[in-house]
């Protein structure tokens, strides 16, 4: 019939419309964290005498305040060596206690090798393993055996021969005190501060010479 023909054309001829996509929904990850600097003080540096400690110049004799010297001064060091200064480092003292002895103002800081009889000391010598392993273990290494503790009693080795520690004192002081220390040349680490061999407790110079700090 009429009617089942017109059902046959459109059943045949009706194509149905493609599908429609939907593309899943994106998903973003959480925004980070904001990241808060926080600013972290660097340790103190190999600095360790204050101002007014007098270091023996080439002559032997001759006196002049730490903070005086200058590049290119020559100061008297261990067994009569003479050693050119290429800088002078300074520093903030921070929480390291100052020690003197034997009516000596307190003026070098704990951790700073001084020569004892025994070998390098120091009034603390954890603290320079602390602050500076590097400069620990180079002074084990010249002496081939540990930092001795100086205390009460210990043998100093002096510029006027050795004598004992009695009456030890320490102190602390504002954490913002400036304290000096010695680059020098040549092979030699040592130079007499207040008469005391002192070690300059520092890396090997790097030439050319550094500029003095102020």
């Amino acid at each position: 019939s009429y009617s089942s023909t017109l059902d046959s054309i459109y059943t045949s001829t009706y194509v149905p419309p493609p599908p429609v996509y939907v593309p899943p929904p994106v998903v973003y990850p959480p925004e980070p964290e904001p990241v808060v600097s926080v600013f972290v003080a660097p340790p103190p540096t190999t600095s360790c005498f204050l101002p007014h400690t007098l270091v023996t110049m080439a002559d032997g004799v001759t006196q002049k305040s730490i903070s005086d010297i200058v590049i290119g001064d020559q100061i008297f060091g261990r067994n009569g060596t003479v050693s050119n200064v290429d800088g002078v480092k300074t520093s903030l003292l921070g929480s390291r206690l100052v020690y003197g002895w034997n009516e000596k103002e307190p003026f070098v800081s704990e951790e700073h090798p001084l020569m004892t009889t025994e070998g390098w000391g120091a009034f603390n010598p954890t603290t320079l393993l602390e602050l500076h392993p590097d400069i620990h273990d180079e002074v084990i290494n010249e002496q081939n055996k540990d930092i001795v503790k100086i205390k009460t009693g210990t043998e100093i080795v002096t510029d006027a021969g050795n004598e004992f520690v009695e009456d030890l004192v320490s102190i602390s002081m504002d954490k913002d005190t400036v304290i000096y220390t010695l680059i020098l040349g040549g092979d030699d680490h040592t130079f007499y501060a207040n008469g005391i061999l002192s070690h300059n407790k520092s890396p090997k110079p790097v030439y050319p010479p550094v500029i003095q700090e102020t």
